[in-house]
C-alpha cells in the first residue's frame, strides 16, 4: 500500500523480457586473427556454459548447435562483468571490455572498431579473450514485442515517461 500521496510520472521498465521478448540469439561471430567461428563459438560457449545469465544461454546454444560443448573448470563470474573458466587447457575470458581488460585482455584500435560496427547495427556484443589475447566477438540480438510500441504509447497517454532500464548500448 503506498502512503505516499506525490504524483508518481516516470515508470521504469527492464528492457529484456518486458520491451524484447527475452530470447536472446547469437546473429554473428566475429573471429580475431589467430582464431577461426567455430572455435570462437566453442570457447566463448564452454565458457559460458555454467552461467545462469540469458546471454549465457545464448551463446552455448549457438555453440552447442556448431558441435558439442568441451568441459569448463575452475568457472568463476562477475556480475555486469562475464566470466572466466578454463576449457581445456585454454583460459577463457569473455564478457565486457571491462572485464576483459580486469583480466589482462586490451582490445586494439581495430579490435574497438569491430565492437562499435556491430553496436551501431543493435547488437549486443560480448568480448571472448583466450589465453590472454582477444579471440573475437560474439554478437546478439532480441526481438521487440509487437505489442511494445503500442504499450508504451498507452503509457504516455496516461501522463507517465517511460524510462527504459538496460545495460545495453545505446544502439541497442
Amino acid at each position: 500500500v503506498l502512503e505516499d500521496t506525490r504524483t508518481v510520472d516516470t515508470i521504469l521498465l527492464d528492457k529484456t523480457g518486458t520491451i524484447t521478448e527475452g530470447n536472446l540469439s547469437v546473429t554473428s561471430a566475429t573471429p580475431a586473427a589467430g582464431f577461426d567461428k567455430a572455435e570462437l563459438l566453442a570457447l566463448a560457449g564452454a565458457a559460458e556454459s555454467s552461467s545462469e545469465h540469458p546471454i549465457a544461454h545464448a551463446i552455448v546454444a549457438a555453440a552447442k548447435a556448431v558441435a558439442p560443448l568441451a568441459e569448463a573448470t575452475a568457472f568463476t563470474s562477475a556480475p555486469g562483468g562475464g566470466v572466466r573458466a578454463a576449457v581445456g587447457t585454454r583460459m577463457v575470458v569473455a564478457g565486457r571490455e571491462s572485464w576483459l581488460r580486469e583480466n589482462g585482455i586490451e582490445l586494439s584500435d581495430e579490435h574497438r572498431a569491430s565492437l562499435a560496427a556491430a553496436q551501431q547495427s543493435g547488437a549486443t556484443s560480448i568480448m571472448v579473450g583466450v589465453d590472454g589475447s582477444f579471440a573475437g566477438l560474439v554478437n546478439l540480438t532480441d526481438t521487440v514485442k509487437e505489442s511494445s510500441a503500442a504499450a508504451i504509447a498507452k503509457l504516455k497517454e496516461l501522463g507517465l515517461r517511460p524510462v527504459l532500464l538496460t545495460g545495453d548500448n545505446a544502439a541497442v
